[in-house]
């Protein structure tokens, strides 16, 4: 089934590249091209990355990343290209072996009157260092799906949207979101999900807007044992502009699966004053997984921000999460002071705990980062960065582990109209 998606995929990029190559030429000449391009060299000492408590091992990495993004805009037509690589070269690899990460993003927009376009291809290969926290999170999930120690990912999504104002006032639209996601190592079974949204919207007021959509969804996990998952979906949202600071927004859905029905929910109030702003948040995803059940996942969420002086800014975030395997809980702050107009420093505090509640035998594991950095800016187009990371991590029925890395980046970007 898997490759039966995929095929659909290659499918629709292919009609999505002929259409682009049929419109783009005819506005060509009306437009303008903005181009970016930038390389950024990496080298970091660890002294235990693995976190282990014996036999230590400590490693270098040197990482080389290029990317170039290139944006073209028209009355009518506009594409964004992003494509970017990093080449991981390990001294160690015992711990941390090579490897190539890859990034491409591929936008495009048709405008006209009544009627607009969009599309998105994207195509990544990603990995985590072995010392990332992992919260136990290695899933199949079709809306989720992460990585952790020792995994690498390879994804291709490709999202269309259209909408026509049918009126003044309401607008309707259509949405379609493929994906093609494949593990390799740590355990994850491959997947291809398809989703299919109809909706309509309309402002009810100048504060007031609403939003009612149908939608579809087929998962489809490559694990022999598991079957083809269909969901069906009804959302309502509201937007609610309670004054030109405040902002709350509302999105509550009902889905079907089988004789199973269950219901999501997304909210957040933003709030914004002189010298500071916070933004609350609720969430209930629930999507299909690869056990041919829905999978859910609550979480609360808290962001803070206060600007103490032109100078001087702060940020903290807290977030609760919890589904059938996972209950964590963590919480951040950042401090960034501007030294000079080439200088700036700072500081990043973080604490995660995460238990795994999916066996009998409960597993916490806490884990406290410390990263002071220092950044300036050697030319125009050129800047630096060193960081430090002090790494402590408890497990249960485990001595606390420490891992210490020292990190600098070195980075050229150049502009072209």
């Amino acid at each position: 089934m898997a490759g039966t998606g995929a095929l659909q995929g290659c499918r629709s990029v292919s009609l999505l590249t002929v259409l682009l190559s049929a419109v783009f030429p005819m506005s060509a000449s009306a437009g303008d091209w903005r181009t970016t391009t930038s390389v950024s060299q990496t080298t970091s000492y660890e002294n235990n990355p693995e976190l282990g408590q014996n036999g230590r091992q400590s490693n270098t990495l040197r990482e080389f990343s290029p990317s170039i993004l290139s944006s073209y805009e028209s009355e009518t037509y506009g594409l964004d290209l992003d494509l970017s690589g990093t080449l991981v070269r390990s001294r160690n690899s015992a711990v941390t072996g090579d490897s190539t990460r890859l990034d491409l993003n591929v936008a495009n927009d048709l405008d006209f009157d009544r009627i607009r376009l969009f599309s998105d291809l994207a195509l990544t290969r990603r990995a985590v260092e072995s010392s990332e926290f992992n919260d136990g999170e290695l899933t199949t999930d079709a809306a989720n799906a992460t990585v952790s120690n020792d995994q690498e990912v390879e994804e291709m999504s490709l999202s269309s949207r259209g909408e026509w104002d049918t009126s003044d006032l309401v607008s309707v639209f259509a949405t379609h979101n493929f994906r093609n996601v494949r593990f390799d190592g740590g355990g994850g079974d491959d997947f291809v999900n398809n989703d299919l949204s109809l909706g309509a919207s309309w402002p009810l007021s100048d504060r007031l807007d609403l939003t009612p959509s149908l939608g579809f969804t087929r998962f489809e996990p490559s694990n022999e044992g598991s079957d083809t998952t269909n969901l069906m979906r009804a959302d309502l949202r509201a937007n609610y502009l309670y004054d030109d600071r405040t902002l709350a927004s509302v999105s509550f859905g009902v889905l079907d699966f089988e004789d199973t029905r269950d219901y999501s929910l997304d909210a957040q109030l933003q709030r914004s004053f002189e010298k500071s702003s916070f933004t609350l948040g609720l969430s209930r995803t629930v999507s299909p997984g690869d056990e041919s059940e829905l999978e859910v996942s609550d979480s609360a969420s808290l962001g803070l921000s206060y600007t103490f002086s032109d100078l001087t800014s702060a940020n903290f975030d807290a977030q609760y999460r919890e589904n059938e395997d996972i209950e964590s809980q963590q919480a951040g702050i950042s401090l960034v002071h501007v030294y000079s107009d080439k200088v700036s420093f700072g500081i990043n505090f973080d604490w995660i705990e995460s238990t795994d509640v999916s066996n009998i035998n409960e597993t916490e594991t806490v884990q406290y980062r410390a990263d002071p950095f220092v950044t300036w800016t050697l030319s125009e187009d050129l800047n630096a960065r060193l960081s430090y990371r002090e790494l402590q991590e408890r497990e249960t029925d485990r001595e606390t582990v420490r891992s210490r890395r020292v990190s600098f980046t070195i980075s050229y970007s150049k502009q072209y109209d």
